[in-house]
């Protein structure tokens, strides 16, 4: 179990670099009755001649605009996952530029990962790490990701990643458009836009865990209205080589509220609060 869920964790944090389409009011998450749904097929005539920056303009649109995402400053969420009968509490605060932490509790242990803009940290007593430790190389590297407040299709050439257009894709019963990124450290993965709404409907990519890459396939439902923007509200997620599926569902959101900035620091003592 131990094991498993060192898995979930790991791919829990995919789900941040899909924060360009989430979270831009403060209010209890709607019903699924009331989710915003795609048509299965668009128009062949202008999937097959769209280029990358329309399908960029019109995603950007399809958010809530970049005026509207660039006034954002801050962002929490709250939010359940289930994974083989487990229930995982999973707490997220954002702060732009690039600070983040992310809280996952599984009854009474607690599990951290942050970055306060200098030092990214975690503590996981699950896989051994009982008090907050600095982390490095690959680890690092990806709660720094984790942590971009604006994901990887905004102002992507001004963070050194590369964009492809891979052309349009079934993606189960729709069809969607293919992009690859490229990141600076040179990790790929592959969203998928469904062509009517533009919003991200899947994203796939490798994490590895305990040494091992594996494949991780997530898939983004229930877009809602939310203020001025549509948000997602619901993610699966499938990593190759695990038993089944990982749901997490979003309960609540604030944004724009006060932010103390001590939370994303690493505590340096026993006396300091995690």
């Amino acid at each position: 179990m131990t094991k498993y869920l060192s898995a979930i964790i790991t791919t829990i944090l995919l789900t941040t670099l899909l924060t360009t389409t989430v979270l831009y009011a403060e209010k209890e998450a709607p019903s699924n009755e009331n989710a915003t749904k795609s048509a299965k097929k668009g128009n062949s005539e202008e999937i097959d001649n769209i280029t990358l920056d329309k399908i960029l303009e019109n995603y950007y649109n399809a958010i809530g605009g970049l005026e509207s995402w660039s006034n954002l400053q801050t962002l929490k969420f709250t939010g359940t996952m289930r994974a083989m009968g487990t229930k995982i509490k999973a707490d997220a605060v954002y702060k732009r530029p690039n600070q983040c932490r992310l809280d996952f509790r599984v009854k009474n242990i607690h599990m951290i990962e942050s970055y306060d803009g200098t030092t990214p940290w975690t503590k996981n007593p699950l896989i051994g790490i009982p008090k907050p430790v600095e982390l490095k190389g690959e680890q690092a590297s990806k709660i720094l990701k984790t942590c971009d407040f604006d994901g990887p299709l905004i102002n992507y050439k001004d963070k050194g990643h590369e964009l492809e257009y891979l052309g349009p894709k079934d993606v189960d019963d729709r069809v969607a458009y293919a992009i690859k990124v490229k990141f600076k450290d040179a990790d790929t993965d592959t969203y998928f836009l469904d062509t009517e709404t533009f919003l991200p409907i899947m994203v796939k990519g490798t994490t590895k865990i305990n040494g091992v890459v594996s494949n991780v396939t997530t898939r983004v439902e229930n877009y809602l209205e939310t203020g001025d923007v549509v948000i997602p509200y619901h993610y699966e997620f499938e990593v190759s080589g695990s038993r089944g599926t990982e749901v997490l569902d979003i309960k609540s959101v604030q944004l724009n509220s006060e932010v103390d900035e001590s939370i994303f620091q690493m505590p340096r003592n026993s006396k300091d609060s995690y």
